[in-house]
């Protein structure tokens, strides 16, 4: 077993960072949601696209992790315009909107019944 090396100090103080300075938002329990129209369009320097959208959570099988992924790194791969970035993110909201429009064709009590009523076409053209 080696003996450690005692560290040399380089000579030079490094200054003290400045003091945290605790920032609050206001919350806005029971009260409706501020209205959008006066807010800066998506990706704007003033609020990024991201921070415009409600933060929410799922849970995700393994394989749906994995192959979510893999998509998403095709789409971005075969992109013809680098413009607006594809995350996880983007291709669940989608498939959120594909769910909601949709919704007329689930039918059934449990995921996997809901899946197959929502993916058989030809039950359900």
């Amino acid at each position: 077993m080696t003996a450690k090396v005692p560290r040399k100090n380089p000579g030079t103080k490094i200054p003290p960072p400045p003091p945290l300075t605790p920032r609050v938002e206001d919350l806005n329990v029971g009260k409706e949601p501020a209205p959008t129209a006066g807010r800066p369009r998506a990706g704007s320097e003033d609020q990024p696209r991201y921070q415009q959208m409600i933060r929410g959570e799922s849970r995700l099988r393994p394989d749906q992790v994995t192959d979510l992924a893999a998509l998403r790194r095709e789409v971005a791969r075969n992109r013809r315009n680098n413009g607006e970035r594809i995350t996880d993110n983007t291709l669940l909201r989608l498939a959120v909107d594909l769910l909601i429009a949709n919704a007329h064709k689930l039918v059934g009590d449990t995921e996997d019944e809901l899946r197959v009523s929502l993916l058989d076409t030809k039950q359900n053209p």
